[in-house]
């Protein structure tokens, strides 16, 4: 296995976007939506595919992280911006 490839799967997982929905109990849909408006987090593509760094997902669910609706609300509108 290649070292970098190594490094990457070790200190920061890629996973692809069935993991992620399955995850999440979220849809393929889901994910293949928010990469094509934006709003979602970081990817990398290579060629076909698709993958997401752990930290990116995790960086993108505190940024989404919320104490109330209003905030809630107020966070989908951006999203809608986006």
């Amino acid at each position: 296995m290649d070292t970098a490839l190594a490094l990457i799967q070790n200190d920061d997982p890629l996973i692809d976007t069935a993991r992620l929905a399955a995850e999440t109990g979220t849809t393929i849909e889901f994910w293949e939506a928010l990469r094509t408006k934006g709003g979602g987090p970081d990817f990398i593509k290579v060629g076909r595919l698709v993958r997401y760094r752990r930290s990116a997902v995790d960086a993108w669910f505190e940024r989404r992280t919320v104490r109330s609706t209003t905030q809630a609300r107020a966070l989908r509108k951006v999203g809608e911006a986006a």
